[in-house]
């Protein structure tokens, strides 16, 4: 996420999951951290949680989140 505030990104979803996996919540964790040290809101962080770990899953969960946006994100964020 760090990178892609210092790249001047506004908008910003975050896409991942199962968040029970510690990995993947770790790293939304650090997304959120990233965006609290530059003084912005982590609730204005779009985020979607996938229910399985696989490409196939991900990539639905991911446009999906794209779709109810109002304003499409200039960048997106995922993991696992």
């Amino acid at each position: 996420m760090s990178h892609l505030i210092e790249a001047a990104h506004q908008r910003v979803a975050y896409a991942g999951g199962p968040f029970s996996i510690r990995q993947v919540a770790d790293c939304r964790d650090g997304a959120v951290q990233a965006l609290r040290r530059v003084g912005r809101d982590p609730a204005d962080l779009p985020t979607t949680e996938s229910a399985a770990l696989n490409i196939r899953q991900s990539t639905r969960d991911e446009l999906r989140l794209m779709r109810r946006l109002p304003r499409p994100p200039s960048a997106a964020e995922a993991a696992g």
